[in-house]
């Protein structure tokens, strides 16, 4: 588990490793980003499986936090049906800039759901899907 602090919190970025432990950290992760937004700019969670039903959690977080930049979740076992929950946050939030998605479970059906948050206005210079269906 990383963090930098310099003015607050800037960069939540959790690891395989010791998944286990960090699963059950994602939540109080995703009520941080929710309820503090002027201090989480970025989101990177790699290699730890992200349960569908903490997907609405993270999106709830995404609309509330107009700060949120970047969001990375790559290799987490994302399928289509976390996708589209994630996709309404994703919606409301006009800032996220970098969108990481690679090596997930995602097939074209779910890539509709980012082709609908850009057509949104969500303004991405960055999205990454490499490694999905």
């Amino acid at each position: 588990f990383f963090f930098q602090a310099d003015v607050g919190i800037r960069v939540f970025c959790l690891s395989r490793g010791l998944g286990d432990v960090y699963k059950g950290q994602l939540f109080s992760i995703a009520v941080y980003i929710k309820h503090d937004p002027a201090n989480v700019r970025a989101l990177a969670v790699s290699g730890i499986e992200i349960p569908e039903s903490l997907m609405n959690t993270f999106s709830v977080a995404f609309q509330e936090n107009s700060n949120l930049e970047e969001v990375r979740l790559t290799y987490c076992g994302i399928k289509d049906e976390g996708l589209l929950a994630l996709s309404i946050g994703l919606q409301a939030n006009k800032k996220i800039r970098v969108l990481g998605l690679a090596g997930n479970c995602l097939t074209s059906s779910g890539l509709e759901c980012i082709s609908d948050c850009i057509e949104c206005g969500l303004p991405l210079v960055d999205l990454d899907l490499q490694g999905n269906n």
